[in-house]
Order: C-alpha cells, then sequence, then structure tokens
C-alpha cells in the first residue's frame, strides 16, 4: 500500500470493504473509460468525502506519540503561520498559479498538494505528519537519539514525519554529531549459513565500556540485539545471562562467539545440556565472528551518544530496535 501513489492509496482505502478481482485490461481496449479519463470536467473546489474523513481521523487516533506530544504538536502548528496558510489551503483549495511571494516550503508543499490533508488541527502528508518549524530541531535530537548515521536516521524519518528539507537537515545534523565513523577496511570474510526464523542463531561477544562488562546477544535474523551487564568475565557470569536471554526467547539451535570464556569446559558442558551447538571465531581473527563485532560496535556507540546526552542506555537501544536495519527495511523489533 505504501508503494504506490496517493491518488491510487485513497481509491483502494476506498474499496477495501469490497471482495474484487482486479484484471488488467490495455488501454485501447477500454474504450469508454478510457475516453471518460481524458474528458473530466475540472473542478478545483474541495468536496467533503466522508469515507476519507474516517481514514484521516485513525491516523490521527493512532499516532505513535503521547498526548502531551500530540498537545505541543496540534499548539505550535496554530502558531505556525507557514503551516496555517497550507492547512487554508487544503481545506478551501490551492491557487492556480503560484505567487511570487510565496516561499520555497510552501511551493514545495503546493507541489505535493495532492498528498496533504489535515485533521484536528493537524498537517499530514501522506500518513506522516508535517512537523512545525519550531519543533524541527527538536525532532532531529529525537531522530539522531541513537546515533546510527545518516541512512536510517532518514529511513526512521520517513516513516514518521516531514517537512521540507527533511533529509538535508537530518545530514546536517549527523555529519556534525557524528564523531566515531570508522573507516578500517575489513579483510574478505567467509560469511555464516544464512537464518531462515528469528534467534535460530545468535552472536555473542563481551565488551568493556566506562569500566563496566557487557555480554552482547545479536540474533542474525532480525539484528535484535541483547544487552547484558557481567560482574565479571568468568564462564558462569556469562552463562547466567545466556540463562536469562533463553528464557526469554528459547534456547538457540546455534551460538558463535570469540574463545575466551567460551571455549571453557564450564560453557561447553552448558552448551551440551542445553542441547545448543557452538562455534568459536579464529583466536587470531576476531573478524570472523564479525556480525558480533559489528554489533559491539554500535552499542558503544548507544552507549557514548547516552553518555554525552545524559540519557539512559536503554533509550538508545529502543531507538535501534525501532529504527529500519540498511538493506531489510524493517527494523529488528518487526523482523522478531
Amino acid at each position: 500500500m505504501s508503494k504506490i501513489s496517493s491518488r491510487l492509496q485513497r481509491m483502494l482505502l476506498k474499496l477495501i470493504k469490497y471482495d474484487y478481482e482486479v484484471q488488467y485490461v490495455p488501454g485501447n481496449q477500454m474504450y469508454l473509460a478510457d475516453t471518460l479519463s481524458h474528458t473530466f470536467k475540472s473542478d478545483t473546489k474541495i468536496k467533503y468525502d466522508p469515507e476519507m474523513s474516517n481514514i484521516v481521523h485513525s491516523i490521527t487516533k493512532y499516532l505513535p506519540m503521547s498526548k502531551s506530544r500530540l498537545t505541543q504538536f496540534k499548539y505550535e502548528t496554530v502558531q505556525d503561520k507557514e503551516l496555517q496558510t497550507v492547512i487554508k489551503f487544503v481545506k478551501e483549495g490551492w491557487p492556480k498559479v503560484e505567487t511570487k511571494n510565496w516561499s520555497q516550503e510552501l511551493k514545495q508543499y503546493c507541489k505535493s498538494q495532492s498528498d496533504l490533508h489535515t485533521n484536528e488541527g493537524l498537517l499530514f502528508i501522506n500518513d506522516k505528519i508535517v512537523v512545525p518549524n519550531s519543533l524541527r530541531q527538536q525532532m532531529l535530537t529525537l531522530i539522531d537519539e541513537g546515533h546510527f548515521g545518516m541512512e536510517k536516521c532518514k529511513q526512521r524519518a520517513r516513516e514518521l514525519m516531514y517537512w521540507p528539507g527533511i533529509n538535508r537537515d537530518i545530514e546536517t545534523i549527523v555529519s556534525i554529531r557524528e564523531k566515531f565513523r570508522r573507516s578500517n577496511t575489513q579483510e574478505p570474510l567467509k560469511s555464516h549459513s544464512v537464518s531462515d526464523r528469528p534467534f535460530e542463531k545468535i552472536g555473542v561477544d563481551i565488551m568493556e565500556f566506562g569500566n563496566l562488562n557487557y555480554l552482547v546477544i545479536m540474533d542474525y535474523y532480525s539484528k535484535w540485539i541483547e544487552v547484558s551487564e557481567l560482574v565479571n568475565k568468568t564462564a558462569m557470569e556469562v552463562i547466567n545471562a545466556l540463562k536469562e536471554t533463553f528464557s526469554r526467547y528459547g534456547i538457540r539451535n546455534f551460538v558463535v562467539s570469540d574463545n575466551i570464556p567460551f571455549n571453557s569446559h564450564v560453557y561447553i558442558d552448558f552448551a551440551e545440556t542445553w542441547d545448543f551447538e557452538y562455534k568459536f571465531s579464529s583466536p587470531h581473527h576476531h573478524q570472523s565472528n564479525g556480525q558480533a563485532e559489528r554489533e559491539v560496535r554500535i552499542v558503544k556507540t548507544i552507549m557514548r551518544k547516552a553518555k554525552e546526552d545524559n540519557k539512559n542506555n536503554f533509550v538508545g537501544l529502543m531507538e535501534y530496535r525501532n529504527t529500519p536495519i540498511s538493506g531489510l527495511n524493517f527494523s529488528s523489533s518487526v523482523n522478531v
């Protein structure tokens, strides 16, 4: 539905209550319909459509934001003169020609006029809320909460909100705040077997941050990340953390890890007792556990960013889990 034009979306939404079959017929064989489609009467008046009004209302009702945030958006939208002009045009009809004193943003809205709609004082473009100018910097900060880089920030923003030039603004803020971009060339590695369901195979690794030890667990299928704080780096402490994760998601079929402490007799006995296969990366090439190594870098970035902003680590972890994965177009929370 989201991949088609707004005009077809509206048509499908109106027809969704009917049971029908769609059959393709070339236009040159649809004489009457094709003729009428080219001879319609131009009508610039905005007509009330109760069916579409209900659909728009449902978008507003289920917006992924708190009541206080929704109230803030409504207030700032009223205060935003540009958006009030757009809302007026959406309700009463757009001028046939652009005026010379229009801003660049207003011209952008005009180009997207068929995708715009309003409800309860808010402006939407398709199913995304239009952000008032006064809240854009605040929204940029939220988009970059997990500090995931340019493309992921853009993907997350595209799911939720819009304003003219949003991609440019994201590029600017990420470029300024992204201090930890790595440019190391990785050696080519043999890929692991592909999982076909969530938590069939996981990668685990131990990391240190802020004088504390953590066990990072990554699901190969969904890219879901779990982080458990460790008292120490002994095999028993790692086993207890794994047991806690297994109690939530079930026992894994396959666990990939580095050697120490995973090559200890205690850990191997644990694997045999809990009936899962294990594989160790090369002691001289930790990159062979590349997926988990990469997730460790992501977790460190999340924690570093949280420390800079004086926020809880779990906020950044939540943002990561709800951000679409590059190449998959789904977040790890959806894949799970």
